[in-house]
């Protein structure tokens, strides 16, 4: 299994863009410290607050689905716990292979709960970017659904499908995981062309991520629920940004 440490990102073998890494260090800097935002503040600890705050307010809708902040938080959390079990922790990116719906917020919070990072795989027609991604970010467990998995079939690894595998993790504990997480911490791993900054993975970390959130929230505060759905693709900062934004808030995220 490989470890992705805090203080090499995730592997000596790529080089981490520094540029954008630094870019998303420093935009909002300033604005935080006039927030008076902890420096340790990391993602998912920013959405459990606001799940106490608002438990049943609705946090995600897709379609006919729908689930409360404290829906969202209880389930987030049983899945971390089954992560867990699998040697699922510190220091290892999990995969994930989902399309744009409910089980993908829960996996992505579940991920970072149980203190790992998430490389949000591809999700086209045909899935050669997909492995792709996979070849240059080695994972031990890639995350999605029994239908879309078949189409990885070629890339050897172990397999969580929450939809089959459901029973395998909606038992475990709903408290959260006892888990440290450090805002300096890789949060999620970006896949991106050489053309455009020279490496083939950008590296957020929880700090970066929070920057850029609150900036947002704070710029364009919006109480209408933001639908996520437009974006062709999730595997790129704004579209991630849309997605956990509107929970910093107290909002709702729409998913198609």
């Amino acid at each position: 299994m490989k470890m992705w440490q805090d203080e090499s990102p995730l592997s000596r073998n790529t080089t981490t863009c520094k540029r954008y890494e630094q870019e998303c260090a420093s935009v909002t800097l300033h604005r935080l410290e006039r927030l008076h935002i902890a420096p340790s503040t990391t993602v998912h600890h920013l959405i459990s607050l606001q799940a106490t705050r608002t438990p049943g307010i609705l946090a995600v809708v897709h379609k006919t689905q729908s689930l409360t902040y404290a829906q969202l938080e209880r389930q987030a959390n049983q899945l971390a716990h089954a992560l867990l079990r699998r040697k699922i922790g510190r220091g290892v990116c999990v995969g994930v292979y989902l399309p744009c719906c409910i089980d993908l917020l829960i996996a992505l919070l579940a991920i970072y709960k149980a203190g790992s990072c998430f490389l949000l795989l591809e999700l086209a027609s045909s899935p050669s970017l997909a492995l792709a991604q996979l070849a240059c970010s080695e994972v031990p467990l890639i995350l999605s659904h029994e239908k879309i998995s078949k189409q990885l079939a070629s890339y050897h690894t172990d397999l969580l499908c929450l939809d089959r595998d459901q029973f395998l993790w909606i038992g475990e504990s709903s408290s959260v995981p006892l888990v440290p997480c450090s805002s300096e911490q890789v949060a999620c791993v970006m896949f991106c062309s050489d053309v455009i900054c020279q490496s083939q993975n950008v590296y957020l970390r929880h700090k970066d991520i929070v920057q850029l959130l609150y900036w947002k929230s704070h710029s364009f505060f919006s109480e209408v629920p933001i639908d996520v759905s437009p974006f062709p693709s999730l595997c790129f900062d704004m579209p991630i940004l849309n997605l956990f934004g509107p929970l910093f808030q107290g909002g709702t995220v729409i998913l198609g």
